[in-house]
């Protein structure tokens, strides 16, 4: 095939029971000039023999890798090295795309990198998107990551597309080694990179929350992964004043999941331990309105917010953590 448009980056690791929904996205895309990357990342439940089913006979390119085990981000930078498009994006295995994701790439390609929005979908829910404007904007760095900081859950890797000589030109890669905040950081980096980045009012990604996916999981590193956010403070605050609510925002998002994740005496004990009053102290002015007032109702009673906060997630999936870890992690450092 000529040069594919876009080269899809997609990790696979024991995702066998979701691939069919992803690759029946694919397949109805509306523009095929496209290829998929799949890098099979030591999958033990027949991902791979079932990946090689599903694209049999598909209307777009396919390349396979297989490796043993290293983890998300050393999958995506493998892909990348595989990638022929003129665009990357990165997909997850267990997600799907809608139908004119890259159709609204090619509307795009004066850009070296391009946004749109995501959607999160629980499984089973119809995908459609509900939001689908043709207006395509460009914003500059320093208000899209405002507009990020405002809203964390709503940007990721995921919901860009970056030109291919751009992202070897920068040499932009994922963090190895770290299992959350990874595509925070690169994303952060890549938008800076770019000066100016155009943005698609579009929900092109649909995000499938699913019960047994690493989000529903609380372990320490959520809080020793935060390095991560920490070590772009330098480069990004003095060009994007609003950065400076990012990490008391990554906090309160720990806190609200340690609400759910322990017993409510323990999620108390994991609050005092980690001087969790301090953290979300400059969320008092915090531009959205929910984490704004959970926090300052946290700084009168961090009880009162626990509380609420396990009340609103009442019946949601989530694995119960061990307070210990977390301890011995905060005692070390």
């Amino acid at each position: 095939m000529d040069t594919p448009i876009l080269s899809m980056i997609i990790p696979v690791y024991n995702a066998r029971a979701y691939l069919a929904t992803l690759v029946r996205s694919l397949c109805a895309q509306t523009d095929t000039r496209f290829e998929a990357v799949f890098v099979d990342d030591g999958s033990t439940d027949g991902s791979y023999d079932e990946l090689c089913r599903l694209t049999e006979n598909v209307p777009f390119g396919v390349t396979f890798h297989r490796q043993e085990n290293g983890g998300v981000s050393v999958a995506r930078n493998v892909g990348v090295t595989l990638a022929k498009g003129e665009f990357l994006s990165f997909v997850d295995s267990d997600d799907a795309l809608h139908p004119y994701y890259v159709a609204t790439l090619a509307e795009q390609t004066t850009a070296n990198v391009a946004v749109f929005r995501s959607l999160r979908k629980g499984e089973g829910e119809p995908l459609e998107a509900a939001v689908y404007e043709e207006t395509i904007a460009t914003l500059s760095a320093a208000d899209l990551l405002t507009r990020f900081v405002g809203d964390p859950t709503a940007f990721s890797m995921c919901n860009v597309f970056i030109r291919r000589a751009f992202y070897e030109e920068h040499a932009l890669s994922f963090r190895e080694g770290y299992q959350y905040y990874e595509d925070y950081e690169l994303f952060c980096r890549t938008v800076m990179a770019a000066g100016q980045v155009s943005v698609a009012e579009r929900d092109l990604y649909f995000y499938i929350q699913r019960g047994d996916s690493a989000m529903t999981r609380f372990t320490v590193d959520r809080l020793s992964c935060m390095r991560l956010i920490e070590a772009l403070q330098p480069s990004i605050l003095p060009f994007v004043p609003a950065f400076r609510f990012l990490l008391p925002r990554l906090y309160w998002s720990v806190m609200w999941q340690a609400s759910v994740a322990f017993s409510v005496r323990d999620a108390c004990r994991f609050a005092q331990m980690t001087q969790m009053r301090d953290r979300l102290r400059p969320l008092r002015d915090y531009p959205g309105r929910k984490v704004r007032l959970s926090s300052r109702l946290f700084q009168l009673s961090p009880l009162v917010f626990v509380l609420a906060a396990r009340a609103v997630k009442r019946g949601a999936k989530k694995q119960k953590a061990d307070l210990q870890p977390f301890a011995a992690y905060v005692n070390s450092k």
